[in-house]
């Protein structure tokens, strides 16, 4: 019943260390400073849409580079993913555990984050993401519609479609997507706070407490 739901959404992240510039992130990576750069981020599985990333990367050519940054969880996508990361020059393949310390390397070398989820619920990526001011591309699964606001904070396509990845990727950068990426930041600092979260979960064990008294 929807009365019996609460929705407490994701918080930021703002434990993550966030101290190098994008040229020394970039610098760091070993990836040039004037490319446009596209992060997928996350443990490698089936759900996730990495092969389509991987897809997009080869239509969009070589002013793009395209990262994959994650904990391999799947070997059937992971070995996808290391196939077309010898066929293209544009894509990096890092299919390993990212410590923490080590986050802030791979967002702040980004202009984009990139998400294309074949089916989810709801996304800590996106949270991170909008901690360091990435705008974020994603697709119109689940709950992510309420977290990444299209043309806002971001955009949102149908997923399991590469042609739509694409045009939205190169319409993004035909944008002020530095200025999305400060919006969800803002957004994420006002509406997402682990203080809410709080909040909100004290008053879900409230309402269940009450309603067991009656």
């Amino acid at each position: 019943e929807p009365e019996n739901i609460e929705v407490i959404y994701h918080p930021i992240f703002d434990a993550y260390p966030n101290e190098i510039s994008k040229e020394e992130a970039r610098k760091k990576l070993g990836i040039p400073v004037n490319k446009k750069i596209l992060l997928c981020f996350g443990m490698i599985r089936k759900y996730k849409g990495m092969e389509l990333f991987a897809d997009a990367m080869e239509k969009l050519g070589n002013d793009y580079i395209g990262i994959i940054a994650g904990k391999r969880k799947s070997k059937e996508v992971a070995t996808y993913l290391k196939k077309k990361e010898k066929e293209l020059e544009n894509l990096i393949v890092v299919d390993k555990f990212i410590p923490d310390e080590n986050v802030q390397i791979y967002f702040n070398a980004c202009d984009v984050v990139v998400l294309p989820y074949t089916s989810i619920t709801t996304s800590g990526v996106v949270s991170l993401a909008y901690s360091f001011a990435k705008p974020v591309i994603t697709t119109n699964v689940g709950g992510l519609p309420e977290i990444v606001i299209n043309g806002k904070t971001g955009f949102l396509v149908e997923p399991n479609n590469t042609d739509a990845l694409v045009k939205a990727i190169k319409e993004i950068f035909n944008m002020d997507y530095e200025k999305m990426g400060k919006e969800a930041y803002k957004m994420a600092k006002e509406r997402y706070t682990w203080k809410r979260l709080a909040e909100q979960t004290i008053k879900v064990y409230e309402k269940v407490l009450k309603n067991e008294d009656k």
